[in-house]
């Protein structure tokens, strides 16, 4: 008789937690779908746009290298419309949208003009190209690799003050701006704006020193000068102000100039997509699912 009754006290407590688990799974049917699987969502179609921002820039700048301004421009629009369309909640800051948009705008422009200029052209689609997949590839940007190029800047400026030679120093300072040019929206995208600032306020200081043939002083700076770029490529923030920038003089030789600079946009980029490329093949030790982290 005993043994019956604790049958019976076993078998109905089964029957209860039973019918709760029942009650539970039929409330829980009937309740919306948790921010979190939403948010998850939304993320998926933040990175499915941006894929297809990174591809429309991508053929957009293979384009211009070949000459096919139609083909880029067709591509340009197509990122435009895309870019109009992708949700940057969680993605970039207000300034760093105006630094997207802006970089496609720009490009559109000097190819949507009476008579477009190819070099000109070639670095706006290659800094649209830069700014777009800095939204995209925060762990390791294109952008990063034209660090090389900006610390060899500075070390021909440091070389020209050391000889008083003020030509080589305007040619080196109009290599700088033009990489800088290149580089700065898809910094504003993936650091925080005052890294931007922060080159804005070297080339304003290099720019001063030139204007003012202060030698001494320029030499004085360029350990300090070499410290900043260097904090900027470590993602260091620094709080700092806006300094206004002066034109600098076109560099002695503009069409050796322009040409080195295409070649070296080439040279970067390729040896990027190279390391991207035999990161997926497992060759090189580097993230090969970095895409996109950090920013959903």
């Amino acid at each position: 008789m005993a043994l019956f009754r604790r049958w019976r006290r076993s078998a109905w407590i089964l029957a209860a937690t039973a019918a709760m688990a029942f009650a539970a799974g039929c409330a829980t049917s009937d309740e919306p779908v948790p921010e979190a699987e939403a948010t998850k969502v939304v993320t998926d179609v933040q990175r499915q746009t941006m894929r297809l921002m990174n591809d429309a820039a991508e053929e957009a700048y293979q384009s211009v290298q070949k000459g096919d301004l139609e083909r880029t421009k067709e591509r340009l629009a197509q990122l435009s419309v895309l870019s109009t369309k992708l949700s940057y909640e969680g993605l970039a800051s207000v300034e760093g949208i105006e630094a997207v948009t802006g970089s496609i705008h720009a490009a559109l422009r000097s190819l949507n003009a009476v008579s477009p200029d190819h070099r000109s052209a070639t670095i706006k689609v290659a800094t649209a190209r830069l700014a777009v997949d800095a939204l995209s590839h925060r762990e390791q940007p294109m952008w990063l690799g034209f660090r090389d190029a900006l610390s060899g800047d500075l070390e021909k400026l440091a070389m020209a003050a050391e000889a008083e030679n003020d030509p080589a120093a305007s040619e080196a300072l109009a290599s700088w701006r033009g990489h800088l040019s290149m580089v700065r929206p898809a910094v504003v995208v993936s650091r925080e704006p005052s890294d931007a600032v922060k080159l804005d306020s070297i080339t304003a200081f290099l720019t001063n020193a030139l204007r003012s043939a202060d030698w001494s002083g320029l030499r004085q700076a360029m350990p300090n000068l070499e410290s900043a770029l260097g904090e900027v490529f470590a993602d260091q923030d620094r709080e700092t102000t806006v300094t206004p920038l002066a034109p600098t003089a076109e560099p002695p030789h503009p069409i050796l100039w322009s040409l080195g600079l295409g070649a070296f946009i080439v040279t970067v980029l390729t040896y990027v997509a190279w390391r991207r490329y035999a990161a997926d093949q497992g060759v090189a030790k580097v993230k090969s699912e970095r895409d996109f982290e950090g920013r959903g």
